[in-house]
């Protein structure tokens, strides 16, 4: 791997953590991420994006699309959207994708953070793993951590985000989610050409 290989791995690990935060429960925390993710979107599309956008509102959405109460609208787990699944299983939690998601994660060398509560098939946390995988590829020039995110992408990104991204642009009328799953999209539908089908 040379110099320019490592930062574009650097560059894409930046990215995936980027989306991964953003997946997560919007907090005080996370208030300049969001105004820089805000701010690089408008340059791509060379326009402004409306509206103001507060932590307290943002996070009243987040709950409204991905949490509850009552009916979840766009539940942020892979395993409802598998469609390899029996019958009567789809469109529930805790499917068999879970258990591989959970394998992949160890075979990386990671561990279950305790404080961490949510499921292992959570958007947020499939893309920090991305994220991992690219900061490795970046550290010890090695093809195995390229082959590891070609897999995960392959197996447990590839064939739910689409129909996670059509949920939140049908169900939400917050522009800062509108334009997260828009920039989710096509960023994970580049790393997909030119990982996985390139």
């Amino acid at each position: 791997m040379n110099g320019l290989e490592r930062e574009e791995a650097i560059s894409r690990a930046i990215a995936y953590l980027m989306f991964s935060k953003l997946f997560y429960k919007p907090e005080k925390s996370t208030e300049s991420m969001i105004g820089q993710f805000l701010k690089i979107a408008e340059i791509e599309r060379g326009t402004k994006i409306p509206g103001t956008f507060l932590i307290d509102e943002l996070e009243i959405e987040y709950n409204r699309l991905f949490v509850g109460p009552g009916h979840v609208l766009c539940p942020p787990y892979e395993s409802v959207y598998r469609k390899d699944r029996p019958p009567l299983e789809r469109g529930l939690v805790m499917g068999p994708s879970v258990v591989d998601v959970q394998r992949r994660y160890l075979e990386a060398g990671l561990q279950k953070s305790k404080d961490y509560k949510d499921l292992p098939d959570h958007i947020a946390v499939e893309l920090e793993f991305m994220h991992y995988l690219c900061l490795k590829e970046a550290e010890e020039m090695n093809e195995n951590w390229v082959k590891m995110q070609r897999d995960f992408l392959r197996m447990h990104i590839k064939p739910w985000y689409r129909e996670f991204v059509r949920c939140i642009e049908k169900h939400t009328k917050s522009e800062f989610y509108l334009t997260l799953a828009e920039e989710l999209e096509k960023f994970l539908e580049e790393e997909i050409n030119v990982l996985v089908e390139g």
